[in-house]
């Protein structure tokens, strides 16, 4: 076979065909045990231990496409013309608007509201109970503070917080492949293709996030694959076709120094200075990923439905408890509505929420114009908040209890400790 340049191999071929099984080399006698040192696990003159398929009829090793770069983007060819209704269709979704409401949104008007009013007040008992248990929940703390202690200016006040959700539709289409396995090939002509938002679709659970994929009727056709240039294989891009690649241990040499510093036969390679490619298993070829080898591609337009829950709220809470721990916690429902479209509430008895609560759903109401609104849902939580000072020998300190839980919270508290540290 005459020798050809190539950069791994010292510019020379290595000596055996493009896609052939590289050459056995014997077990070397001295070799140490173990994977290091041991030969190829297959005979003279037979491929290695696992099946590759042979290649179609009619296709060579050389004529096989190099295996493209998976950082640079593939760019196929538009697999049919133009289809009605889809006259901007792409590799990546486009979103659609949404076709325009017919219905009249003052008739979602409500007449009649419910007073908003907050839960009762709990007790000294119940606020020693609540922190009590706060202090069980971190290892470091004692509770003999909170059973001791003495409880005094209770006072007691509601956090509000108002939500509104926004639930609404989303659409958009492009072109998607599968591998052609035989498949039934729904195209053309079996009628005009529908408009992406006459699709039926209906979603699982209101107010909540999904996402569904839907093959649109008539819009497949099969295509040669592009990627592999319909070949089902690509040239290993590693090995470039030949199977074997240099030595990363001897770097080529076929040798290596051993403990004693002086030269010996590479353990890896067999001293050859050329291992098998580990990214083709020595054959010089991979199936191809987008046709998994079936030569063609099954492209049809995938309508995207996705189907999303805009949630956006406002906490009002006076005292120096976090807000972040009000939206943990149980609360009074105290107010909720549901509609195609609501409007904004205006008999709360915190001005402050009527105002949040106009100001979020105007901005809700042009937030979204790729997407299609199927109903709205607003709320107003009243969580119950509890102030009070506690006294343990001559110490002072603050503690709050929140929500129908009665969960507890103290940044000050005197009984807390580092590990490491003694609890006096």
């Amino acid at each position: 076979m005459p020798e050809t340049e190539d950069p791994f191999f010292g510019g020379k071929a290595p000596p055996f065909a493009p896609g052939d099984a590289p050459p056995f080399t014997p077990p070397n006698p001295n070799a140490p045990a173990g994977d290091k040192g041991q030969a190829p696990p297959f005979a003279p003159g037979h491929a290695p231990p696992f099946h590759i398929e042979p290649l179609p009829p009619g296709i060579k090793m050389d004529m096989l496409p190099t295996q493209p770069d998976d950082n640079k983007p593939f760019n196929p060819s538009a697999p049919m013309g133009p289809i009605p209704g889809y006259p901007s269709i792409g590799f990546n979704d486009t979103p659609l608007n949404p076709p325009p409401r017919s219905d009249n949104i003052d008739q979602y008007f409500p007449k009649n509201r419910p007073d908003i009013k907050g839960p009762a007040i709990i007790t000294q008992d119940q606020a020693r109970r609540a922190l009590v248990e706060h202090c069980n929940t971190h290892c470091c703390w004692s509770a003999s503070a909170a059973q001791e202690m003495s409880v005094s200016n209770m006072l007691s006040s509601n956090a509000f917080q108002y939500c509104l959700e926004t639930f609404c539709e989303k659409r958009s289409t492009a072109w998607a492949k599968v591998p052609y396995t035989g498949q039934s090939v729904d195209g053309p002509h079996n009628g005009p293709a529908p408009m992406p938002w006459d699709i039926p679709a209906t979603y699982g659970a209101k107010f909540s996030t999904e996402k569904r994929l839907i093959e649109v009727p008539h819009t497949a056709c099969v295509k040669p694959c592009e990627y592999c240039q319909a070949c089902g294989w690509l040239r290993c891009n590693r090995c470039q076709g030949h199977g074997m690649s240099m030595c990363t241990s001897c770097h080529g040499s076929g040798r290596s120094f051993g403990a004693s510093q002086q030269q010996q036969m590479c353990m890896f390679c067999q001293g050859q200075g050329r291992r098998r490619c580990t990214t083709c298993g020595g054959h010089g070829r991979i199936k191809c990923h987008m046709c998994q080898g079936y030569r063609s591609l099954k492209w049809f337009i995938q309508l995207t439905i996705d189907w999303i829950n805009h949630t956006q709220d406002y906490i009002l809470e006076r005292t120096d408890l976090p807000d972040e721990l009000i939206r943990d916690v149980r609360g009074h429902i105290a107010f909720q509505e549901e509609n195609v479209q609501v409007f904004p509430i205006n008999h709360c008895p915190e001005p402050s929420i009527n105002q949040a609560s106009n100001s979020i759903i105007a901005k809700h109401r042009t937030a979204f114009p790729n997407e299609r609104l199927i109903g709205q849902r607003h709320t107003v939580r009243v969580i119950p908040v509890t102030e009070a000072d506690g006294h343990w020998k001559d110490k002072k300190f603050r503690f709050f209890v929140y929500g129908l839980e009665n969960r507890a919270y103290s940044d000050d508290y005197p009984q807390q400790c580092c590990c490491g540290c003694s609890i006096l």
